[in-house]
């Protein structure tokens, strides 16, 4: 038997569970031009894009757009085989609509019957709600559905437009967990620690650095407010790839920035953690190169730093 639950508002794409299919879904009224439409597109566990739809509704109304989103949506997903699905809409009342059911008097009675009846085959369908931040990628297709003279059109490959807000949902987290993989070493040989570039507190001067690159250095930064850096920092885990003075590894300041007049005297700037000391024992010890011989004040102050660390 299939489930059908609202549980979680999710603020951005949230990646499903490794054999699931994250489903998102969207319905968009504009009245400029008195049309509505829907769409929607499947991702799997790594955010990578497997299929999209689109297309007009024949009512226009965004509850029935919102509806239909979700009824063609689940239709695909049973006829591509995929049999777990994770299904995110931002319209709270249509998957509440969905959840409880209505009676046969109500406006989209047969659309909800239908996809109530959908989910009694054997699969496992989650049907959750999402905030509209979650749910940027759908809202340009559901765009596309309302400017469409065709009810459904399937689409293999992501649109132009498409192709940022897949990015934005996909690339921020990918880099910063999957360093293992190919993909990611040679990101890291060519521009360096991905999550360094995210939440270094130094100027970078990204202009040499090829286009793609610069868009995923955006994500989250000062045109978006800063969200990102400003919620995130780094669990020290890899000390081979997390720079010990720029990165903010320990409490929300990077040593750079605590420490301008220590780190002016490194002869380690740009060094990872791992160059600044060993292990014995099981005992960590610190060691540091200086320019010059500390001043007694700087030596109190590097040693009051290392014991705390």
């Amino acid at each position: 038997m299939g489930e059908n639950v609202v549980s979680q508002r999710r603020v951005s794409w949230s990646r499903p569970a490794m054999d699931t299919v994250c489903l998102n879904v969207d319905g968009s009224l504009l009245s400029s031009i008195n049309s509505a439409g829907y769409g929607g597109l499947l991702r799997d566990n790594h955010g990578d894009f497997i299929w999209g739809y689109y297309g007009a509704t024949t009512v226009k109304n965004i509850l029935c757009a919102e509806i239909m989103a979700i009824w063609q949506g689940l239709k695909l997903c049973w006829e591509n085989g995929y049999r777990k699905v994770l299904c995110c809409s931002d319209s709270l009342l249509a998957v509440n609509l969905i959840k409880q059911g209505v009676t046969a008097h109500h406006r989209f009675a047969n659309e909800i019957h239908s996809i109530r009846r959908m989910l009694e085959n054997d699969w496992e369908v989650v049907i959750t709600h999402t905030l509209r931040e979650g749910n940027a990628c759908t809202d340009v297709l559901a765009k596309m559905g309302a400017i469409s003279n065709s009810p459904l059109v399937k689409i293999s490959t992501p649109p132009s437009d498409l192709l940022r807000p897949l990015l934005e949902d996909a690339w921020d987290w990918r880099g910063l967990s999957e360093d293992n993989t190919l993909w990611c070493k040679l990101l890291v040989y060519r521009y360096g620690s991905m999550a360094g570039n995210f939440l270094l507190d130094v100027n970078k001067n990204v202009r040499a650095q090829s286009i793609w690159w610069r868009d995923i250095l955006r994500i989250g930064g000062e045109e978006s407010g800063g969200w990102f850096k400003s919620n995130v920092c780094n669990v020290l885990g890899s000390v081979n790839l997390i720079r010990f003075w720029q990165e903010r590894w320990l409490g929300h300041e990077s040593f750079i920035n605590l420490f301008p007049q220590l780190y002016a005297k490194s002869l380690q700037p740009d060094a990872p953690i791992v160059a600044f000391g060993s292990w014995s024992d099981d005992n960590w010890t610190w060691s540091f190169d200086w320019v010059v011989e500390l001043a007694r004040d700087d030596m109190d102050v590097a040693t009051e730093r290392c014991r705390f660390c």
